[in-house]
Protein backbone atom coordinates (compact mmCIF):
# COMPACT_ATOMS: atom_id res chain seq x y z
CA UNK A 1 0.00 0.00 0.00
CA UNK A 2 2.39 2.42 0.98
CA UNK A 3 4.39 2.04 -2.40
CA UNK A 4 1.11 2.96 -4.11
CA UNK A 5 -0.09 5.94 -2.56
CA UNK A 6 2.60 7.72 -4.39
CA UNK A 7 3.24 11.96 -4.05
CA UNK A 8 -0.29 12.64 -2.57
CA UNK A 9 1.58 10.93 0.86
CA UNK A 10 1.51 14.43 2.03
CA UNK A 11 -2.42 15.17 1.00
CA UNK A 12 -3.46 12.03 2.80
CA UNK A 13 -1.52 12.26 6.01
CA UNK A 14 -3.33 15.99 5.99
CA UNK A 15 -6.90 14.31 5.59
CA UNK A 16 -6.03 11.45 8.30
CA UNK A 17 -5.14 14.19 10.50
CA UNK A 18 -1.50 15.18 10.83
CA UNK A 19 -0.07 18.11 10.96
CA UNK A 20 1.68 20.00 8.43
CA UNK A 21 4.28 20.19 10.72
CA UNK A 22 4.26 16.26 11.16
CA UNK A 23 4.25 15.68 7.77
CA UNK A 24 7.17 17.56 6.59
CA UNK A 25 9.35 15.96 9.23
CA UNK A 26 8.04 12.31 8.47
CA UNK A 27 8.86 13.37 4.98
CA UNK A 28 12.27 14.60 5.99
CA UNK A 29 13.10 11.76 7.98
CA UNK A 30 12.90 9.41 5.59
CA UNK A 31 14.88 8.71 2.49
CA UNK A 32 12.17 7.33 -0.11
CA UNK A 33 9.03 8.23 -0.77
CA UNK A 34 7.90 4.79 0.00
CA UNK A 35 9.79 4.68 3.47
CA UNK A 36 8.31 8.62 4.24
CA UNK A 37 4.77 7.27 3.85
CA UNK A 38 4.87 3.63 5.54
CA UNK A 39 5.90 6.00 8.61
CA UNK A 40 2.86 8.30 8.12
CA UNK A 41 0.75 5.57 8.14
CA UNK A 42 2.07 3.68 11.05
CA UNK A 43 2.36 7.30 13.35
CA UNK A 44 -1.45 7.93 11.74
CA UNK A 45 -2.59 4.38 13.31
CA UNK A 46 -0.49 4.71 16.28
CA UNK A 47 -2.92 7.78 17.04
CA UNK A 48 -5.86 5.89 16.55
CA UNK A 49 -8.31 5.21 19.45
CA UNK A 50 -7.96 1.39 19.97
CA UNK A 51 -11.79 0.81 20.71
CA UNK A 52 -12.13 1.62 17.03
CA UNK A 53 -12.95 -1.29 14.81
CA UNK A 54 -11.18 -2.32 12.06
CA UNK A 55 -13.82 -0.93 9.85
CA UNK A 56 -13.64 2.11 11.55
CA UNK A 57 -10.33 2.74 10.31
CA UNK A 58 -10.47 1.16 6.83
CA UNK A 59 -13.26 3.90 6.59
CA UNK A 60 -11.00 6.86 7.75
CA UNK A 61 -8.08 5.31 5.59
CA UNK A 62 -10.36 5.09 2.47
CA UNK A 63 -11.78 8.55 2.81
CA UNK A 64 -8.70 10.45 3.16
CA UNK A 65 -7.37 8.14 -0.13
CA UNK A 66 -10.67 9.58 -2.35
CA UNK A 67 -10.29 13.80 -1.03
CA UNK A 68 -6.66 12.98 -2.18
CA UNK A 69 -7.84 12.06 -5.26
CA UNK A 70 -6.71 8.16 -4.73
CA UNK A 71 -10.21 6.47 -5.52
CA UNK A 72 -8.76 3.21 -6.83
CA UNK A 73 -6.66 2.56 -3.63
CA UNK A 74 -10.22 3.89 -1.61
CA UNK A 75 -11.68 1.23 -3.37
CA UNK A 76 -9.14 -1.33 -2.52
CA UNK A 77 -9.06 -0.17 1.01
CA UNK A 78 -13.05 -0.29 1.54
CA UNK A 79 -13.17 -3.94 -0.29
CA UNK A 80 -11.27 -5.52 2.52
CA UNK A 81 -13.65 -4.49 4.91
CA UNK A 82 -16.66 -6.29 2.90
Amino acid sequence: MAKEIGPEFMQVGIYLGLTLQQVDRIKAENRSIADAIFKLLITWRQRQDRQQTIGDVIKKLADALGKAERHDLAGKIRSLSS
